[in-house]
């Protein structure tokens, strides 16, 4: 006689696998845990039909959360391959990122979130050291989270840092998880390009990557 199965798996791998997480299985209240074993996979079994929180963590690296994790009776639900990284939660994404060196000039600087940000809390926990000119924030919701973008002008060889702490907080009033703390710097100044004389023409074009100071030129 055949008995159904009355529960079902959770799964998954998570890297790197040095970083010892622990995934948790949450409901309204904690339901299970386990700890990643040593070749970065991981299996909860025996796991009640229904929808799941997952989070994972682990020291040094920012959290993965999934609200809508599905577990169905039988079926093994795996999660794929999971990388942690040193980005708070619920930070999706930042450009430029850490040490990146970029162009001087006109340049953006981005910060996009997995959950709404209080839009309230943004500014006071935003801050870029030196300022560059012209500066100007804008600050938009987009599927799921938020996005947070700087346009300024951006001098030549400088180190730049951009910071968003943890005094920034969520909808749902959750505070980052830990500062995001970011720092880069723009190439020094060179020629990017030139063109030689050539036939009616009798002078040198020369292209560079920032505007010139017209009182040096001689």
């Amino acid at each position: 006689m055949y008995i159904p199965e009355t529960t079902g798996t959770l799964a998954g791998s998570v890297y790197p696998p040095e970083s010892g997480a622990l995934v948790r299985l949450k409901q309204e209240v904690l339901i299970d845990s386990i700890q990643v074993n040593n070749d970065s996979t991981f299996r909860i079994e025996e796991v009640h039909p229904g929808n799941y929180w997952v989070d994972i963590t682990a020291d040094g690296y920012g959290k993965w959360l999934n609200k809508n994790v599905a577990v169905e009776a039988g079926e093994v639900t795996y999660l794929g391959a999971i990388h942690l990284w040193s980005t708070p939660w619920p930070i999706y994404s930042f450009t430029p990122t850490h040490n990146e060196i970029i162009p001087p000039g006109r340049r953006l600087i981005r910060i996009r979130s997995r959950e709404t940000f209080s839009t309230s809390t943004i500014l006071p926990a935003l801050s870029l050291t030196p300022e560059p000119q012209n500066m100007n924030v804008e600050i938009t919701n987009w599927s799921p989270g938020t996005r947070i973008s700087i346009v300024g002008d951006f001098m030549v060889e400088t180190t730049y840092n951009y910071t968003l702490d943890s005094t920034d907080r969520t909808v749902f009033d959750e505070p980052l998880e830990f500062p995001l703390s970011v720092t880069f710097r723009t190439e020094p100044f060179r020629i990017l390009n030139a063109t030689l004389p050539v036939a009616g023409l009798n002078s040198l074009v020369l292209g560079f990557n920032a505007p010139l100071d017209m009182d040096t030129v001689k």
